[in-house]
Protein backbone atom coordinates (compact mmCIF):
# COMPACT_ATOMS: atom_id res chain seq x y z
CA UNK A 1 0.00 0.00 0.00
CA UNK A 2 2.57 2.16 0.76
CA UNK A 3 4.38 1.81 -2.62
CA UNK A 4 1.32 2.63 -4.19
CA UNK A 5 0.65 5.61 -2.63
CA UNK A 6 4.29 6.76 -3.45
CA UNK A 7 3.40 5.89 -6.79
CA UNK A 8 3.14 8.69 -9.18
CA UNK A 9 -0.05 9.23 -10.91
CA UNK A 10 -0.52 9.28 -14.26
CA UNK A 11 -3.31 10.89 -16.65
CA UNK A 12 -4.15 8.43 -19.42
CA UNK A 13 -3.02 9.52 -22.74
CA UNK A 14 -6.36 10.98 -23.99
CA UNK A 15 -6.29 13.57 -21.06
CA UNK A 16 -2.87 14.78 -21.47
CA UNK A 17 -2.47 18.09 -22.56
CA UNK A 18 -0.89 19.19 -25.81
CA UNK A 19 2.70 20.06 -25.92
CA UNK A 20 3.94 23.41 -26.84
CA UNK A 21 6.23 23.38 -29.94
CA UNK A 22 9.16 25.20 -29.16
CA UNK A 23 9.94 27.59 -31.09
CA UNK A 24 12.95 29.23 -32.59
CA UNK A 25 15.43 31.72 -30.80
CA UNK A 26 14.08 34.54 -33.98
CA UNK A 27 10.26 33.17 -33.48
CA UNK A 28 10.30 33.61 -29.83
CA UNK A 29 11.25 37.14 -30.02
CA UNK A 30 8.12 38.34 -31.80
CA UNK A 31 6.31 37.81 -28.52
CA UNK A 32 8.14 40.68 -27.07
CA UNK A 33 6.67 44.18 -28.07
CA UNK A 34 8.00 45.55 -31.13
CA UNK A 35 9.08 48.98 -30.25
CA UNK A 36 9.04 51.53 -33.62
CA UNK A 37 11.13 55.01 -33.14
CA UNK A 38 10.63 57.82 -35.95
CA UNK A 39 12.14 60.84 -35.68
CA UNK A 40 9.98 63.65 -34.65
CA UNK A 41 11.34 66.06 -36.68
CA UNK A 42 10.76 64.27 -40.27
CA UNK A 43 7.21 62.87 -38.79
CA UNK A 44 6.31 66.58 -37.87
CA UNK A 45 7.46 68.30 -40.65
CA UNK A 46 5.31 65.42 -42.67
CA UNK A 47 2.28 65.71 -41.71
CA UNK A 48 2.47 69.06 -41.80
CA UNK A 49 2.90 69.15 -45.69
CA UNK A 50 -0.30 67.03 -45.54
CA UNK A 51 -3.08 68.64 -43.51
CA UNK A 52 -5.33 68.78 -46.65
CA UNK A 53 -5.29 64.84 -46.39
CA UNK A 54 -7.76 63.55 -43.61
CA UNK A 55 -6.00 60.52 -42.71
CA UNK A 56 -2.74 62.32 -42.06
CA UNK A 57 -4.95 65.18 -40.06
CA UNK A 58 -6.07 62.22 -37.82
CA UNK A 59 -2.87 60.96 -37.22
CA UNK A 60 -1.53 64.19 -36.35
CA UNK A 61 -4.98 64.33 -33.79
CA UNK A 62 -3.92 61.10 -32.36
CA UNK A 63 -0.30 61.75 -31.54
CA UNK A 64 -1.36 65.25 -30.04
CA UNK A 65 -3.47 63.51 -27.78
CA UNK A 66 -2.38 60.02 -26.81
CA UNK A 67 1.53 60.54 -27.14
CA UNK A 68 2.83 63.53 -24.08
CA UNK A 69 6.51 63.82 -26.20
CA UNK A 70 5.17 64.35 -29.70
CA UNK A 71 2.93 67.07 -27.88
CA UNK A 72 5.79 68.37 -26.18
CA UNK A 73 7.99 68.30 -28.99
CA UNK A 74 5.00 70.04 -31.47
CA UNK A 75 5.00 72.85 -28.76
CA UNK A 76 8.42 73.26 -28.86
CA UNK A 77 8.36 74.19 -32.47
CA UNK A 78 6.04 76.74 -32.07
CA UNK A 79 8.28 79.23 -33.45
CA UNK A 80 8.20 77.21 -36.93
CA UNK A 81 4.08 78.49 -37.16
CA UNK A 82 4.14 78.64 -40.64
CA UNK A 83 4.55 74.97 -40.53
CA UNK A 84 1.68 73.76 -38.91
CA UNK A 85 -0.43 76.58 -37.92
CA UNK A 86 -0.68 78.80 -41.20
CA UNK A 87 -1.61 76.10 -43.33
CA UNK A 88 -3.98 74.48 -41.02
CA UNK A 89 -5.82 78.24 -40.55
CA UNK A 90 -5.82 78.68 -43.84
CA UNK A 91 -7.71 74.96 -44.44
CA UNK A 92 -10.48 75.93 -41.63
CA UNK A 93 -10.44 79.67 -43.86
CA UNK A 94 -11.43 77.79 -46.90
CA UNK A 95 -14.16 76.14 -44.78
CA UNK A 96 -16.97 75.37 -47.73
CA UNK A 97 -13.75 73.09 -49.56
CA UNK A 98 -13.56 70.74 -46.97
CA UNK A 99 -15.59 68.42 -45.31
CA UNK A 100 -17.19 68.82 -41.92
CA UNK A 101 -15.45 65.17 -39.91
CA UNK A 102 -12.09 67.15 -41.68
CA UNK A 103 -13.03 70.68 -40.25
CA UNK A 104 -13.91 68.98 -36.51
CA UNK A 105 -9.96 67.49 -36.05
CA UNK A 106 -8.75 70.82 -37.34
CA UNK A 107 -10.59 72.45 -34.78
CA UNK A 108 -9.96 69.96 -32.01
CA UNK A 109 -6.20 70.50 -32.74
CA UNK A 110 -6.47 74.05 -32.31
CA UNK A 111 -8.38 73.35 -29.12
CA UNK A 112 -5.77 70.77 -28.00
CA UNK A 113 -2.93 73.32 -28.63
CA UNK A 114 -4.66 76.45 -26.97
CA UNK A 115 -5.35 74.80 -24.09
CA UNK A 116 -1.34 75.42 -23.01
CA UNK A 117 -1.08 78.74 -21.84
CA UNK A 118 2.31 79.22 -22.94
CA UNK A 119 1.48 78.03 -26.30
CA UNK A 120 -1.54 81.21 -26.36
CA UNK A 121 0.71 83.22 -24.95
CA UNK A 122 3.65 82.90 -27.67
CA UNK A 123 0.88 83.28 -29.97
CA UNK A 124 0.44 86.67 -29.18
CA UNK A 125 3.94 87.53 -29.95
CA UNK A 126 5.13 85.92 -32.74
CA UNK A 127 4.10 88.23 -35.87
CA UNK A 128 3.03 86.93 -39.34
CA UNK A 129 4.42 89.68 -41.97
CA UNK A 130 1.64 88.72 -44.29
CA UNK A 131 -1.36 86.53 -45.31
CA UNK A 132 -1.52 85.97 -48.85
CA UNK A 133 -4.53 83.83 -48.51
CA UNK A 134 -6.59 86.05 -46.69
CA UNK A 135 -9.33 87.66 -49.22
CA UNK A 136 -11.23 89.78 -47.15
CA UNK A 137 -8.49 92.58 -46.40
CA UNK A 138 -4.82 92.87 -46.68
CA UNK A 139 -3.44 91.83 -43.24
CA UNK A 140 0.03 92.59 -42.67
CA UNK A 141 2.57 92.43 -39.59
CA UNK A 142 -0.62 90.85 -37.60
CA UNK A 143 0.42 88.64 -34.31
CA UNK A 144 -1.20 84.66 -34.63
CA UNK A 145 -3.90 85.29 -32.67
CA UNK A 146 -5.42 87.79 -34.24
CA UNK A 147 -5.16 85.79 -37.38
CA UNK A 148 -6.55 82.81 -35.35
CA UNK A 149 -9.00 84.81 -33.90
CA UNK A 150 -9.72 86.28 -37.21
CA UNK A 151 -9.99 82.39 -39.15
CA UNK A 152 -12.51 81.28 -35.78
CA UNK A 153 -14.81 84.18 -36.11
CA UNK A 154 -15.23 83.56 -39.96
CA UNK A 155 -15.61 79.63 -39.15
CA UNK A 156 -18.21 80.60 -36.85
CA UNK A 157 -20.51 83.16 -38.88
CA UNK A 158 -20.17 79.95 -41.79
CA UNK A 159 -21.78 77.67 -39.33
CA UNK A 160 -24.24 80.18 -38.60
CA UNK A 161 -25.37 80.84 -41.78
CA UNK A 162 -25.64 77.11 -43.41
CA UNK A 163 -23.98 74.28 -41.53
CA UNK A 164 -25.72 74.81 -38.09
CA UNK A 165 -23.18 72.77 -36.58
CA UNK A 166 -23.19 72.63 -32.60
CA UNK A 167 -20.02 71.22 -32.44
CA UNK A 168 -18.17 73.35 -34.70
CA UNK A 169 -19.61 76.60 -32.57
CA UNK A 170 -18.81 74.97 -29.17
CA UNK A 171 -15.10 73.94 -30.42
CA UNK A 172 -14.43 77.43 -32.12
CA UNK A 173 -15.41 79.52 -28.63
CA UNK A 174 -13.88 77.02 -26.51
CA UNK A 175 -10.74 77.74 -27.98
CA UNK A 176 -11.17 81.96 -28.35
CA UNK A 177 -11.97 80.99 -24.87
CA UNK A 178 -8.51 79.58 -24.14
CA UNK A 179 -7.30 82.46 -25.98
CA UNK A 180 -8.58 85.46 -23.91
CA UNK A 181 -6.91 84.94 -20.81
CA UNK A 182 -3.92 86.43 -22.98
CA UNK A 183 -5.13 88.52 -25.80
CA UNK A 184 -2.94 91.96 -25.53
CA UNK A 185 -2.48 94.72 -27.69
CA UNK A 186 -5.50 93.29 -30.38
CA UNK A 187 -4.99 94.32 -34.36
CA UNK A 188 -7.76 96.71 -34.53
CA UNK A 189 -9.61 94.79 -37.23
CA UNK A 190 -9.31 91.61 -35.67
CA UNK A 191 -11.28 93.53 -32.34
CA UNK A 192 -13.67 94.73 -34.69
CA UNK A 193 -14.37 91.38 -36.31
CA UNK A 194 -14.71 90.01 -32.84
CA UNK A 195 -17.48 93.25 -31.49
CA UNK A 196 -18.99 92.82 -34.78
CA UNK A 197 -19.56 88.97 -34.57
CA UNK A 198 -20.90 89.22 -30.71
CA UNK A 199 -23.58 91.91 -31.69
CA UNK A 200 -24.50 89.67 -34.41
CA UNK A 201 -25.22 87.03 -32.04
CA UNK A 202 -26.78 89.59 -29.47
CA UNK A 203 -29.13 90.72 -32.49
CA UNK A 204 -30.36 86.60 -33.31
CA UNK A 205 -30.39 85.96 -29.67
CA UNK A 206 -33.05 88.97 -29.08
CA UNK A 207 -34.85 87.74 -32.26
CA UNK A 208 -35.25 83.77 -30.75
CA UNK A 209 -35.97 85.32 -27.71
CA UNK A 210 -39.20 87.39 -28.86
CA UNK A 211 -40.13 84.89 -31.17
CA UNK A 212 -40.13 82.44 -28.42
CA UNK A 213 -42.54 84.81 -25.94
CA UNK A 214 -44.59 85.31 -29.42
CA UNK A 215 -44.99 81.41 -29.53
CA UNK A 216 -45.84 80.78 -25.94
CA UNK A 217 -48.89 84.05 -25.89
CA UNK A 218 -49.96 82.15 -28.93
CA UNK A 219 -49.96 78.62 -27.30
CA UNK A 220 -51.82 80.14 -23.99
CA UNK A 221 -54.14 82.35 -26.20
CA UNK A 222 -55.09 78.73 -28.36
CA UNK A 223 -55.03 76.71 -24.62
CA UNK A 224 -57.59 79.79 -23.57
CA UNK A 225 -59.66 79.15 -26.13
CA UNK A 226 -60.31 75.74 -26.51
CA UNK A 227 -60.90 75.68 -22.31
CA UNK A 228 -63.39 77.87 -23.27
CA UNK A 229 -64.88 75.87 -25.82
CA UNK A 230 -64.82 72.88 -23.67
CA UNK A 231 -67.20 74.92 -21.15
CA UNK A 232 -69.58 76.09 -23.70
CA UNK A 233 -69.95 72.42 -24.69
CA UNK A 234 -70.18 71.07 -20.99
CA UNK A 235 -73.02 74.05 -20.44
CA UNK A 236 -74.72 73.08 -23.69
CA UNK A 237 -75.11 69.65 -22.58
CA UNK A 238 -75.94 70.57 -18.89
CA UNK A 239 -78.81 72.64 -20.32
Amino acid sequence: QQQQQQAPQHQSPQHQPPQQPRLPSHASSLEQAVVFTTPYPLLFETLCTRLACEESVVLLYVLLHANGSFFSYTLSRMDDYELLILPLLEILYNAPGHSIPQLYILLVIVLLLTQDADFSENMHVLVVAEVPWYSERVLSNISVADLTTLVLLRLASYNLRSARDEYLHKTCFASLANMSSHFNQMHPYSAQRLVSFFTLLARQYSRLTERIRTLRVERDSVERAQEQQQQDQQQEQQQ
